[in-house]
């Protein structure tokens, strides 16, 4: 029975010891980044995960993918052997040299022969080197985040596409800024489309910005394409902050896209001749037939033109037409429609890409105004108890052709007893004027002054006019008689005048009419 419990206790030993010397290493890795034709330093930990037994490190090396084996060499930095405590850990230093220009994160396998307890062993894990294109010498001071947000690395997109790149900023000090963004296709060594803008934001601001960076139709998709962004202080593009992002090109079967769109002349003139020039590329799998219209109702444009484009290729369309010389000045959108993927057998197209694009036209065009002006005239007298009518008129003192518009009466309740009315008209041309009888009933018991509103409206637009007017009370004739006094009442002081004129043309005539008396002389008598 003790032979039996001694063997059990020795075995258990036996196996705890192993358990001892059983190796427990694991790493604690990083992505190393690296620039294109740069060395730069990397580490990784190893960790003693065994609780009682020392691992003793007898060597450390790294096996890179064969792709990139004469382009990518790493060198572990330490001494070896050397030795990691029970349940320690060690930093290990590297040194990566890249002399490819290729951006793309490697999986680097790093081999580390170790001894516990006198059993030898390896461990395997892999370390991951990202190579990319560097920008930036060193950072600039005034910004402390750069990071493109979108699109996220490994996205998909197809020829022709455009890539919403989304940037944020984080600013440490005011900064005006210019940001650099290119599609990099690795393969080839060379930018296939790049863009620039400037940026500003105040101290202590963030901020996301977009920005469009539209794929070539003719980028090669079997290629690696990476998008690269920078940005930097105008008094120094070496020192600027970078990030870029891997993504992936797709090409469809059928896929023509509006490569450039140019007018002869950025602002054209009313009864010009004016040229178009599209250019189209052919971004699918196959030659296509494409029919490229040409429409603008408000220029009076319909045109079309038809062509083949080869895979891969562009061709040009060229367009001419005239400006209408009567159209009002302003900026118009030309419609662009490019119809391709033909099918034989139902003689129709399956595909379509539209482009709109603006034009500016001025001078010598005839600017179309819109201006209404309201006036009213009174037709005869207002007397209370009777019908009056006023001519209201509309006159087009612009230069467009008004379509609709409407007049209508109002607070006239007061004194009218008909009812108030709105009357509509339409096509008042430029300078012309049109002339509508509104008719009002006078109440009975009205004198005085009184007063009605008219209003205008048209297109949006509104005018009043208040028109004011007196009314008065017509009286009864009088009689013969009754007239007789009123007049000599009204007219006193012409009638004594008369009078006295009267007298005096009496009594001159009395006067002058009357004949000198004889005088008589007694007779004397003769004297005997």
């Amino acid at each position: 029975m003790n032979k039996i419990l001694l063997s059990v206790v020795l075995c258990l030993a036996c196996i705890l010891a192993m358990s001892a010397a059983t190796a427990t290493l694991s790493a604690g890795v990083t992505t190393t980044e690296i620039c294109w034709d740069d060395t730069e330093q990397g580490s990784f930990n190893l960790i003693n995960g065994n609780t009682t037994t020392t691992a003793t490190i007898n060597g450390i090396w790294a096996a890179v993918p064969s792709s990139v084996l004469d382009e990518l060499n790493i060198t572990i930095n330490t001494g070896t052997p050397f030795t990691i405590g029970a349940n320690n850990s060690s930093i290990v230093n590297f040194t990566v040299d890249v002399n490819t220009v290729y951006a793309e994160t490697y999986s680097v396998t790093i081999y580390v022969s170790h001894n516990y307890g006198g059993n030898d062993t390896n461990y395997t894990f892999t370390q991951p080197i990202r190579v990319r294109r560097c920008f930036c010498e060193g950072n600039a001071d005034e910004m402390s985040t750069f990071t493109i947000k979108e699109p996220d690395s490994g996205d998909d997109f197809y020829l022709g596409d455009t890539i919403d790149v989304e940037i944020k900023v984080e600013a440490d000090d005011d900064l005006d800024a210019t940001v650099e963004i290119e599609l990099y296709d690795i393969d080839e060594n060379e930018v296939v489309k790049d863009i620039s803008e400037d940026i500003s934001l105040e101290e202590d601001e963030d901020e996301t910005f977009t920005f469009s960076l539209k794929i070539p139709y003719d980028a090669d998709p079997d290629n690696r394409f990476v998008v690269n962004a920078k940005a930097y202080d105008e008094d120094d593009e070496d020192d600027c902050l970078e990030d870029s992002v891997d993504i992936e090109l797709k090409q469809k079967s059928h896929h023509i896209i509006f490569d450039r769109i140019t007018l002869s002349e950025e602002e054209v003139r009313c009864g010009s001749f004016t040229d178009l020039t599209v250019r189209l590329g052919n971004a699918g799998k196959r030659d296509e037939d494409v029919e490229l219209t040409f429409f603008s109702n408000e220029l009076g444009i319909d045109l079309s033109e038809e062509d083949e484009v080869q895979e891969g290729e562009e061709e040009t369309f060229f367009f001419n037409f005239d400006i209408p010389e009567d159209i009002e000045e302003g900026t118009y959108s030309l419609k662009l429609t490019a119809y391709f993927n033909y099918d034989d057998d139902d003689d129709e197209y399956r595909d379509s890409a539209t482009q709109y694009e603006d034009i500016e036209i001025k001078g010598g065009c005839v600017v179309l105004t819109e201006s209404l002006s309201l006036s009213a005239e009174r037709m005869g007298s207002a007397f209370a108890g009777e019908s009056m009518s006023f001519d209201v008129k509309v006159k087009n003192t612009g230069t467009a052709t008004i379509e609709d518009y409407q007049v209508c009466v109002s607070d006239s309740q007061s004194w009218n007893e008909q009812a108030e009315e709105c009357y509509i008209d339409h096509d008042l041309g430029a300078g012309e004027t049109a002339i509508e009888t509104m008719y009002f009933s006078i109440r009975e018991d009205i004198s005085g002054t009184v007063s009605f509103t008219l209003t205008l409206t048209y297109n949006g637009q509104t005018i009043e006019e208040e028109v004011t007017f007196s009314v008065s009370k017509e009286t009864p004739s009088a009689s013969g008689s009754d007239q007789f006094w009123f007049e000599f009442k009204h007219n006193i002081g012409w009638v004594i005048l008369i009078i006295v004129l009267i007298v005096v043309i009496i009594v001159l005539a009395i006067f002058l009419g009357r004949k000198p008396k004889k005088i008589e002389r007694p007779l004397q008598r003769k004297r005997k």
